[in-house]
């Protein structure tokens, strides 16, 4: 994926300078004696609004929040930055720090020779795309934590993937890249900085082409055609994978897949090729064990090529993004179970990961896990359960003697001997095997499922939670909520929506501009990034659809405006991560493809398209977007968010709803799935429900009925 990502000049690869290894017209040092302030000389990570970095105000290295000024002090200091992207969010981040901390010489070097910066770059989402970008130069995948020293200038001089394999390869990765980045900047510190600011610029000067506009919307819609049967071709159903689909949950692919199966603006061949690759991936990835079947939680992403072999940590985001999946697969393709999932889904968020003044975080607190802590050995199994509960979960997980996962899914056999829970059979399906009543089953299941979820906290007690609220979290389960609104008319959840986005408001809106932590004043850590106003805005306008409130319609409208003010280029034709001077490194990083998950690009484009279907006016600084295209012809399956937005474009119809219209009819139109069926309040005939469909025809639905039934058209 990071190949749509080189957008940064060719660097040399080991220290950023072999080039210039052999040069001996070094300019001379600075004459002024190094001047290292105070706060330099302290780590200063105590009460910063991130878990990542405050759970290492203790550690002995000076590590330092990044602010602008940092600059200042490192040309005073005479001194390089070393700044470490990390987030509690990715595994190894907690490994890696651990071993950092744990190393008297490595703490001594940083304190003594750099300026070590912490970064959390689940706040400072530029970070991420800067390491994504850098990382592609080195020819490797982005992993975290990831290092990039700086110039006092804020150039990029050398950097490193540092995610951990072992202690002595953390220490290894730094010497690899600090020494001889460290040796040059003693003999020649005015070549380093010379050296990486000319760099930097050139990239300034060559930035990537913005992407192209494609107006006409025969070819707009040809392309849509195109990009779903490349992303379907890309189904073995021999295997039942997916190529080139990733390590991470894929709730956008059985979201799109799912919408694409019930565009009408697509020929029917392809539609039921859609519902096909759609069914078998959700068999295939419902059925495994990214879904935990003790407490219902999903994993983020999963170790090598198996669903069976989930990375252990999990967290909120990922939650809320594969409830949407989940609803969409229930709405389009009645996909048996979809809403359990997603319940289960919302429950496991809120217990994990709810705090106290009713916002979100992330994750839970920051702690080292082994990647086989879901994993378990047939004796652990046996001994904990009673001989019945045990053979029904041995057939409904496919437990074996000696492991239920696939030598090519771990070919350093770290998983011999050991077992993924996960229900691949239905209590139905294991019933027949074992010759029991369904019911009966049911509650052999149910009971060793909470022998097993207790051995487990036994075993490997949860972290604790974080209490550090989360914007990105918080909008982010507004629209879980209003999916699982709409899928199951219970109006709990749309209160939970409501409820949390107005918390939202005055948690991360109290101010013009947003933070991505609570508070008025946003510094340039928690500055909120292009990605959050975007996801804000999903979340209004998802609430607009299920309360018919156009309040949340106006507010989405405000914040897309200010997105188009302050993140796009004043031509209108790039869309940087970050404000202008809230960056590390000054340049306009873009968030083009789905490398973390869904891009900014992606779900701006989406928005613009509700505005546009709701009669709302789309923000100057953003018209481009609803024209311009990636290359999906390349890869659609990165691009996959606009490829979703695409099929509104095409697929998604209107509805105003008359103020006066009965309450059935009201709530059968909030509860239509959302970014199909864009609904506000309004219309000429305040007794009535409008509808336009895609093509622009307008007809009149009289019944809650008429209306119902718009999801089987």
């Amino acid at each position: 994926m990071t190949r749509s990502y080189r957008i940064l000049a060719t660097l040399a690869l080991a220290c950023g300078l072999t080039a210039c290894g052999g040069k001996k017209q070094a300019a001379a040092k600075s004459s002024a004696p190094p001047v290292v302030p105070q706060q330099l000389k302290e780590n200063q990570l105590a009460g910063t609004p991130s878990t990542f970095l405050s759970n290492h105000a203790g550690s002995p290295v000076h590590w330092q929040t990044w602010r602008p000024s940092l600059l200042d002090d490192a040309k005073k200091s005479q001194r390089l930055i070393v700044a470490l992207v990390g987030s509690a969010r990715f595994p190894g981040s907690a490994e890696t720090m651990k071993v950092i901390n744990s190393s008297p010489a490595l703490v001594e070097r940083l304190n003594k020779n750099f300026i070590p910066v912490l970064v959390d770059g689940e706040i400072s989402r530029d970070t991420m795309l800067m390491s994504a970008a850098l990382a592609s130069e080195l020819g490797e995948p982005v992993a975290f934590p990831f290092l990039v020293v700086l110039s006092p200038d804020g150039a990029p001089v050398t950097w490193k993937v540092m995610s951990y394999l072992s202690d002595a390869a953390v220490i290894d990765r730094f010497e690899q890249a600090l020494g001889v980045i460290e040796r040059l900047w003693r003999e020649s510190p005015d070549y380093v900085t010379n050296d990486s600011l000319a760099k930097l610029n050139h990239r300034r000067e060559n930035p990537p082409e913005p992407e192209p506009e494609v107006k006409d919307p025969d070819q707009r819609l040809a392309t849509l055609a195109e990009s779903m049967r490349e992303l379907c071709s890309l189904w073995d159903d021999t295997s039942d994978t997916f190529d080139n689909l990733g390590g991470l949950f894929p709730s956008e692919a059985l979201s799109l897949l799912a919408r694409a199966s019930h565009a009408q603006a697509l020929p029917e061949p392809l539609r039921a090729k859609c519902r096909k690759v759609a069914d078998g991936l959700a068999t295939s990835v419902l059925r495994s064990a990214m879904i935990d079947p003790l407490d219902g939680g999903v994993y983020p992403a999963r170790i090598g090529i198996s669903w069976n072999f989930p990375v252990p940590t999990r967290d909120s985001i990922t939650q809320a993004e594969a409830i949407a999946g989940f609803i969409d697969l229930h709405h389009f393709l009645g996909y048996p179970g979809a809403v359990g999932l997603a319940e289960r889904a919302a429950h496991f968020s809120e217990d994990n990961f709810l705090n106290d003044d009713g916002l979100f975080s992330v994750t839970r607190a920051m702690t080292a896990m082994q990647p086989t802590h879901a994993l378990w050995t047939i004796g652990d199994l046996s001994l904990g359960l009673s001989s019945e509960e045990f053979a029904v979960w041995k057939v409904a997980s496919e437990i074996k003697t000696l492991g239920n996962l696939p030598p090519e899914a771990d070919p350093s056999r770290r998983t011999f001997r050991m077992n993924a829970l996960h229900m691949a059979l239905s209590p139905e399906e294991v019933a027949a095997k074992v010759g029991r009543p369904v019911d009966e089953v049911k509650q052999l299941l149910d009971s060793g499922r909470q022998k097993i979820l207790r051995a487990r906290e036994t075993l490997h007690p949860e972290p604790e939670k974080d209490d550090t609220p989360s914007a990105t979290a918080s909008f982010m389960m507004i629209s879980a909520y209003c999916h699982l609104y709409t899928a199951t008319g219970d109006g709990e959840w749309k209160q939970k929506a409501v409820k949390l986005g107005q918390k939202c408001r005055e948690a991360f809106g109290q101010a013009r501009f947003l933070n991505e932590r609570p508070g008025a004043n946003p510094d340039p850590m928690s500055d909120s990034r292009a990605f959050t106003y975007a996801i804000a805005a999903r979340a209004s306008l998802d609430l607009g659809a299920v309360t018919l409130d156009d309040q949340w319609n106006r507010w989405a409208s405000d914040l897309m405006t200010l997105l188009g003010e302050n993140f796009a280029n004043p031509e209108g034709d790039r869309l940087s991560e970050s404000r202008e001077g809230f960056a590390i490194i000054p340049y306009p990083f873009e968030d083009r493809a789905m490398i973390f998950g869904p891009s900014t690009h992606g779900i701006v484009r989406q928005n613009l398209q509700s505005l546009s279907k709701l009669d709302e006016p789309v923000p100057p600084g953003l018209i481009r977007w609803l024209t311009s295209l990636p290359d999906l012809g390349r890869s659609p399956i990165i691009y996959m968010d606009s490829v979703s937005a695409l099929v509104s474009e095409f697929d998604a119809a209107s509805l105003w709803v008359g103020a006066q219209v009965s309450p059935d009819a009201r709530e059968a139109a909030t509860r239509l799935p959302l970014r199909t069926f864009e609904r506000k309040s309004g219309g000429s005939d305040p007794q009535a429900i409008k509808f336009i469909a895609p093509g622009g025809q307008e007809s009149i639905l009289p019944s809650a009925a008429d209306v119902k039934a718009l999801v089987g058209q």
